[in-house]
């Protein structure tokens, strides 16, 4: 149909419309370059034939196939045919303007907006790493940016590729960006400096480091009696989330650049020093162990969070009834009514108590910043109050101001317990690069199998690591999910 009330450049100012329409574009050459890799050209041809015998020719859809289907020259595990697959991509029509506006949005944009997942800036390339499979794909679609382009290569490579070369481009497809450009002069001299060798040992040696700290202090929370309902919700924001996002990023990084098949290593000689650094002093026992343990802790933190969001209400208005009930007696107290108190009578206080109590009972964490500053505030007082003379020769009230402040200390903690916290884990914690890796071709499959004989206790943790498999499938779903909504709309 027709949108009046839309042009492209309305749609991709939209976060949803610049991200469903590089999607579009993005599977359209996912699906040629899967339909190549799973189903050789000759193959292709001989069911074409076949069908046509079978059918009859003439229709036209039955030509548009037969012509898009043809062999390429592709052969696994050969080197690839020149310029492959930019005549491929060629067959099918598409806009070639829309595609450079979405190109040039994704090198400006965060268009997933990851940055919230990944705030630190060493993260940045793992942060973009879906639009960058979205522009790997879509560059084969003007090709003139990757043969004659060079400072555009260069930026792209320095946003998004600066420290990695071998990229995830569907569901745990990888390509290594040396052999894939190798044919275009623009985009190889572009990751040349990535690829670079004194750069693959800065990275190398930053990663190997932290491995080392991060399979240590994550054992540590992983210890019993560690993960308790305090110590999470004190330290989810300042420690373990930090340590989980790292533990990815390393783990992304070496499981992607640690197993290249043969046939890569002979087509990529001229760089084999830099491939060769990836693994030193590296093994793959040691990053099985980091996959496992922060699965596990992914995996404890998610249940704890899940449990938490149900009691959150229930346990956020205790709190808070109970802090407004001991202001209130301290209002009472000092009103002089109370029979325990008959002779205390402080006006100012009395006032100042029971204002508290209200502000206590007012308070609401589903505006979570608003309500953690409100009761910093509370805190302060109640803090400052106790010098009052009145105040701090009773030991009796001392304690009920103790008292309030620990509810509300509880209180902060209670906002900590958001959905975001399980989004941001689920997030940062996908392993769906991994996928075609260990299914198709064995990678660390052996060194877990040898693992578990020696310590049957780690099958525990394989659950965790399993459940962590499963976020390949969040991303398509989150889209059919998205589908079904609108259509039951």
């Amino acid at each position: 149909g027709v949108y009046i009330s839309h042009t492209i450049e309305s749609i991709l100012v939209n976060n949803d419309g610049k991200q469903l329409l590089c999607e579009i574009f993005y599977l359209y050459g996912v699906m040629l370059l899967l339909l190549d890799y799973k189903i050789g050209g000759k193959v292709r041809e001989h069911l074409i034939v076949s069908y046509i015998r079978y059918k009859g020719a003439g229709e036209q859809h039955t030509v548009e196939i037969t012509s898009m289907c043809r062999a390429t020259g592709y052969v696994l595990d050969k080197p690839l045919p020149e310029s492959y697959p930019v005549q491929y991509f060629n067959r099918v029509p598409v806009d070639k303007e829309m595609i450079g506006m979405l190109i040039g949005r994704i090198r400006s944009d965060d268009i997933y907006q990851m940055s919230y997942n990944y705030p630190a800036p060493e993260h940045r390339s793992t942060a973009l790493s879906i639009q960058a499979q979205s522009l790997y794909i879509l560059l084969f679609f003007r090709p003139e940016i990757l043969r004659e382009e060079r400072p555009v290569m260069r930026e792209i490579v320095d946003k998004h590729f600066a420290d990695n070369w071998v990229i995830n481009y569907y569901m745990g497809f990888t390509v290594d960006l040396v052999v894939a450009w190798g044919s275009f002069k623009a985009a190889s001299a572009a990751i040349q400096g990535t690829i670079a060798v004194e750069n693959v040992a800065y990275y190398q040696k930053r990663m190997r480091a932290s491995v080392k700290t991060l399979n240590k202090e994550i054992a540590g929370y992983l210890r019993e009696g560690v993960l308790t309902e305090q110590y999470v919700l004190d330290n989810i924001h300042s420690l373990m989330l930090p340590k989980i996002r790292e533990a990815n990023v390393v783990l992304r990084w070496f499981m992607l650049h640690m197993t290249r098949g043969p046939a890569l290593r002979r087509v990529a000689e001229p760089f084999k020093k830099s491939y060769e650094v990836v693994e030193t002093d590296i093994n793959a026992d040691e990053i099985l162990t980091l996959l496992l343990q922060t699965a596990q802790l992914e995996f404890s933190l998610k249940a704890m969070f899940v449990q938490f969001l149900k009691e959150k209400p229930a346990k956020w208005e205790k709190a808070k009834q109970l802090g407004s009930t001991k202001m209130q007696k301290l209002s009472t107290y000092f009103s002089g009514d109370d029979v325990l108190s008959d002779n205390v009578r402080v006006a100012q206080l009395e006032s100042w108590f029971s204002d508290i109590s209200e502000r206590i009972t007012s308070l609401e964490y589903n505006d979570s910043t608003s309500a953690s500053r409100k009761i910093q505030k509370l805190m302060k007082a109640l803090e400052n109050v106790q010098e009052f003379h009145q105040i701090d020769s009773n030991l009796q009230v001392v304690q009920f101001i103790q008292d309030t402040r620990q509810l509300l200390r509880q209180m902060i903690r209670y906002i900590n317990i958001e959905y975001k916290v399980l989004i941001t884990i689920g997030t940062v914690g996908d392993l769906s690069y991994a996928w075609e890796l260990m299914s198709s071709f064995g990678c660390f499959v052996p060194e877990i199998q040898n693992k578990i004989k020696r310590n049957p206790h780690l099958a525990i943790q394989m659950r965790s690591a399993f459940v962590k498999l499963a976020s390949m499938l969040e991303l398509p779903c989150s889209r059919i999910d998205q589908a079904a909504q609108n259509g039951d709309a």
